[in-house]
């Protein structure tokens, strides 16, 4: 069987902290419900949330979930008027 290996390029040692999985999972589970696609939406949300967590280490120590939500909508409105070079839809 062949598998794929993806790698993530977002995030920070800041998000090292509790509640980041639960905040991952929240954003998974709500791309997949938007976007039906499975595989390209779990990609979009992990490298979503590394995003908003190196926004959020930019500033502060440690990156508490409640900060990288925050920045949730502000990305996807930034990323939503980009061209579209994926399948997630």
């Amino acid at each position: 069987s062949h598998q794929d290996i993806f790698q993530n390029t977002s995030g920070t040692a800041a998000m090292a902290t509790g509640g980041m999985g639960d905040t991952l999972t929240g954003i998974i589970a709500a791309l997949i419900a938007q976007f039906k696609n499975v595989l390209p939406a779990t990609l979009a949300a992990v490298y979503l949330h590394g995003l908003a967590g190196q926004l959020v280490g930019a500033t502060h120590y440690v990156a508490l979930p409640s900060a990288l939500i925050e920045q949730i909508p502000k990305l996807m409105t930034q990323y939503s008027q980009r061209p579209s070079t994926s399948e997630l839809t």
